[in-house]
């Protein structure tokens, strides 16, 4: 019997919290409505990159007055991250939609829940019912399952959500509808009815505030989960040229099921006609302004062929095909730019005196999110009084000066950044400023001023003597040394070549080939020949003639007489090194001769005339060597 009221009582003490959490989680927000109807279509067929989830909502005011304000509830971890990508609220006044502005209210920490609030544009009276619709966009809410798959099967995905609308207020009814392609599905969370293209879930009665109920959807997609990381707009008014330059720098990412293992071009090419059926992305249309022109598509290799474009009547299609294919996991990054005329985007507010430029954030994309869109708008150079409108709201807008050719004062520049943008944000933004005919003329008058002082130095210039009297003898003292520097250098590249013929005839010594010997001896000997031909340039660069001579001054018959010593210094160095590279090779011609002829029948007669003539040239190569190192140290004086 104690038991039974023990669990009896700890029963009531759990529905008296659970009463009393949802009390609280209620009251983080006036309960002035109620949801009279909900019905929520999560549209999973137009595009696996971003997931639109719309919610019709009428609304009974319980309040025991006027209410002007309204609460949305959205998940926070969705919201900080950014998959939450936009939401919008409108309010149904006299059969028009008009657009409220949310700001941000409250966060339940422990429910993990981001309130919103929004200012009616028609307040609600006591027991009266306006229609509110919702509009929420989410990127990376459809995700690859299984993550990795091989490059010739078909990509399936998975969507997770909440089957109930996540509202602040109680619901009295509430449907869901998803549209998906039922018969590619694997599995779904249990549902109310369907057919080719939905799912229903629903209707639920009584749905309390903050009810969360599982959503999970399962089925094939081979369409590319495509993103942008990052889009660089960047367009330029030019005034004088008529024309609005724009160019796009995109870093594009597929987020679709990674490929498993490594990509195979034989198997690419092999399945070309089931390309469709997997997830590869190998082409993307863009569509550019009535009037495009000087179209480019270039990467980081430089400009890219494959690509097509056409003009028609309304609109530019630009067709472009990467350099390779981009499978899941995989990133490609470009730039594309083009003219189109002015007078489509500019026009001039004779009231306010001020030029309007009416230019989309971004345009002509396929519909997939950009995680970070940055667009600079430069104006012409003289441009003032600089004011941006936009539609949205920015993460951040900066005004700055840009420098290029020929500017003096630089061009006003707009940098407008937003994060996690969609297809919705592609819209036009308007940038008004003021420009007077005076500045039109700033850059013809730099230019004049500079091709005039152009002209001005070229007169100064041939009119004025700008030469620099030099000192002759410095002049050749420095190049005198610099040439016995050669010579020297010179003399050491000789001797090692010398040393390197020793060594190869002390191999011939040891192994007797002749023909091997021979060959290396004619190799080093031209490398001589090639030292002697540079020290003869060399002797002849600084040659002194007599008529220089009987001209100069006595300093300069001085250094004269110094070029002349040097002269006669590497001739004497020249004729040193023909007569030693003779004489070495007299010798060893002979040692060559007598091994050849006499092989292993040694004549000693001859090998003793041989030795004695062998002593005799090795006490004239000693002689040739110390002469030698004489007339090269003279040359370091």
């Amino acid at each position: 019997m104690s038991g039974e009221r023990n669990k009896f009582s700890l029963l009531r003490l759990f529905s008296a919290l659970l009463c009393l959490f949802s009390a609280v989680a209620a009251s983080a927000v006036p309960q002035s409505f109620v949801i009279e109807s909900a019905i929520r279509t999560i549209d999973l067929t137009a595009s696996p990159s971003v997931v639109r989830i719309y919610t019709s909502l009428i609304a009974k005011n319980i309040a025991s007055g006027k209410t002007s304000d309204v609460y949305l509830a959205v998940d926070a971890s969705l919201y900080k991250n950014g998959n939450l990508s936009l939401i919008t609220l409108e309010q149904k006044v006299n059969e028009k939609k008009v657009p409220l502005d949310l700001q941000h209210q409250a966060l339940d920490k422990q429910r993990n829940v981001l309130y919103l609030k929004a200012t009616l544009a028609a307040p609600v009276a006591k027991e009266g019912t306006t229609t509110f619709t919702v509009s929420e966009v989410y990127s990376n809410a459809v995700v690859p399952f299984p993550r990795e798959q091989v490059q010739t099967k078909s990509q399936s995905v998975q969507y997770n959500g909440n089957a109930y609308y996540l509202s602040p207020y109680k619901i009295d009814t509430l449907k869901t509808t998803v549209k998906v392609k039922v018969n590619n599905l694997h599995g779904a969370t249990p549902f109310d009815a369907k057919t080719s293209d939905k799912l229903t879930y629903g209707p639920y009665k009584d749905v309390q505030p903050l009810t969360i109920g599982k959503l999970s959807l399962h089925w094939m997609d081979n369409r590319p989960i495509l993103a942008v990381e990052s889009l660089h707009r960047h367009l330029e008014v030019s005034h004088w040229g008529n024309n609005l330059w724009v160019q796009e720098d995109f870093k594009l990412l597929h987020n679709g099921a990674r490929l498993k293992g490594h990509f195979s071009r034989v198997d690419y090419q092999f399945t070309a006609r089931s390309h469709h059926q997997t997830n590869v992305l190998k082409d993307l249309r863009f569509i550019l302004p009535k009037g495009a022109s000087e179209v480019y598509f270039k990467d980081q290799i430089g400009n890219v062929s494959t690509s097509h474009f056409r003009n028609e009547r309304t609109r530019s299609i630009l067709d472009i095909k990467p350099r390779y294919p981009i499978y899941g996991g995989w990133q490609y990054t470009w730039f594309h730019g083009y003219y189109v005329p002015l007078n489509e985007y500019l026009k001039y507010d004779r009231k306010e005196g001020k030029y309007v430029l009416q230019v989309p954030f971004a345009s002509g994309l396929p519909d997939f999110p950009i995680h970070k869109a940055v667009v600079r708008i430069v104006l012409p150079e003289g441009a003032s009084d600089v004011n941006v409108v936009s539609p949205f709201k920015m993460d951040k807008e900066e005004h700055v000066t840009h420098f290029t050719y020929f500017d003096s004062i630089g061009r006003p520049t707009v940098i407008l950044e937003k994060n996690h943008a969609v297809e919705e944000n592609f819209v036009p933004i308007t940038v008004t400023y003021k420009y007077s005919t005076a500045s039109l003329f700033i850059k013809p008058i730099i230019v004049s001023i500079i091709i005039f002082g152009l002209f001005v130095l070229s007169m100064i210039y041939t009119r004025v003597d700008l030469s620099i009297s030099t000192d002759v003898v410095s002049e050749r003292n420095v190049l005198l040394r610099s040439h016995r520097t050669t010579v020297l250098e010179i003399a050491s590249k000789v001797n090692t070549i010398f040393r390197h013929l020793d060594e190869a005839f002390a191999e011939f010594k040891a192994k007797r080939q002749a023909d091997v010997f021979k060959t290396k001896r004619a190799e080093l000997e031209q490398q001589i020949g090639v030292q002697l031909k540079a020290l003869g340039e060399l002797e002849k660069s600084v040659e002194v003639t007599k008529e220089s001579v009987a001209n100069a001054s006595l300093k300069l018959k001085e250094q004269y007489q110094s070029e002349r010593v040097f002269v006669k210094g590497v001739k004497e160095i020249i004729r040193l090194i023909n007569q030693k590279l003779a004489k070495q090779k007299s010798l060893q011609n002979e040692v060559v001769t007598f091994t050849t002829e006499m092989g292993d029948n040694v004549d000693e007669k001859k090998k003793s005339a041989l030795v004695a003539a062998i002593d005799k040239g090795e006490v004239e190569l000693a002689d040739l060597e110390k002469s030698l190192r004489k007339a090269i140290g003279d040359m370091q004086i």
